[in-house]
């Protein structure tokens, strides 16, 4: 671990357990000046990690390269939301030099902006902390950029969706689907919500537990499965071939991770859908719907090319569900059981996960 060998990873960690013990204090007096001064200085201890990296992400140079190359002869050919971010990078003059610098940042800003729109006091510095000190913010800030942006807007959309405005709810999933094309799965199943009733969703949730710790150990074999029913059910058209191919050609899939790739998308899972079935008269019924959904998806896929990705469409919402469940509880000392209990959760997933993590280790080669 580079907690043991580099002191800058060592002092982060430390401030980020003072951060925690701040972030309890808040919710412990319900005040709104703390909660907030202990986002703000999470914030800070972020930007702080990445000022003083020295290596760049698994996408990092490839992203690099493309604005690079967007600078020398303006061409591009990404979604129009990146197309939009390097041409204002463009004309701020951002250089090549400080372009890895200016991404994250920018990931961390939208994440702070996210936070505060949609999640109350006293729980901002709790979701902010436990956000960006997991392995998937990790990944986010310094390998999937354009995953990175669009998912806090596609989950802005959700909970706009829930507040009841649907301008504001098509306004930042336009925004989050111009990031990156795959947030449509989301829409997608936000349909589906349509046709699984609240009892189907929660066997559901829990036959999915059973089948993540099967899939964990051994591939499930469903998208040789699902490629013939393809096949036979649209009598092999050209399109259908198109998505057999989608589906089967293996590549960088959940199973060619190591164990520290694996373990955070694991325990990730099994604590969403631990607190989906524990807490589930506290979530909204649509969102409930989704996020089992959502789950079941990346779950089902696990042998697609870059299925670690799908998951990244559901997990993110972990830390907003628990700042939700805590916001029902009215006395202080169940309020303060249930905050202990799931900061200690995500503390233990943050040691394997975040700085354990691979890509730590790349930054800070």
């Amino acid at each position: 671990m580079l907690i043991l060998t580099n002191n800058v990873i060592l002092l982060i960690f430390i401030i980020y357990i003072c951060l925690i013990f701040f972030s309890a204090l808040g919710v412990k007096l319900n005040s709104r000046g703390i909660d907030n001064f202990t986002g703000f200085m999470s914030v800070l201890l972020f930007a702080m990690l990445i000022f003083s990296r020295t290596g760049l992400g698994v996408d990092e140079s490839t992203y690099l390269e493309s604005y690079q190359n967007y600078l020398k002869t303006g061409d591009l050919d990404f979604e129009y939301g990146v197309n939009f971010l390097f041409l204002c990078l463009k004309i701020l003059g951002v250089n090549e030099a400080s372009f890895n610098t200016m991404l994250p940042l920018i990931i961390l800003a939208v994440l702070y902006f996210t936070v505060n729109t949609a999640v109350k006091n006293p729980f901002r510095s709790f979701v902010l902390i436990f956000t960006m000190f997991s392995s998937l913010f990790l990944d986010f800030s310094f390998n999937a950029y354009r995953q990175g942006l669009s998912f806090w807007f596609v989950l802005l959309s959700f909970e706009s969706l829930l507040a009841g405005s649907r301008k504001r709810f098509l306004i930042y999933f336009i925004i989050g689907l111009g990031f990156h094309w795959s947030a449509a799965i989301v829409i997608v199943m936000l349909f589906l919500t349509r046709f699984l009733s609240i009892r189907g969703a929660i066997y559901t949730n829990v036959i999915l537990m059973f089948v993540m710790l099967i899939a964990a150990v051994t591939p499930l074999h469903i998208l040789s499965m699902l490629a013939t029913v393809i096949q036979y059910a649209t009598f092999n058209s050209l399109y259908a071939q198109k998505i057999i191919f989608y589906l089967t050609t293996i590549k960088s899939s959940f199973y060619d991770l190591n164990f520290f790739g694996r373990a955070p998308l694991i325990l990730y899972s099994l604590i969403l859908m631990t607190l989906l079935f524990l807490y589930r008269k506290y979530i909204p019924r649509l969102q409930f719907k989704l996020l089992v959904i959502l789950l079941g998806y990346s779950i089902l896929l696990l042998e697609m090319s870059y299925s670690f990705r799908n998951f990244y469409w559901v997990l993110p919402f972990t830390p907003f569900i628990m700042a939700r469940i805590m916001g029902y509880y009215v006395t202080r000392k169940k309020l303060m059981l249930i905050f202990t209990s799931f900061s200690l959760g995500l503390w233990a997933l943050s040691i394997a996960g975040f700085f354990s993590f691979p890509i730590l280790f790349m930054i800070f080669q």
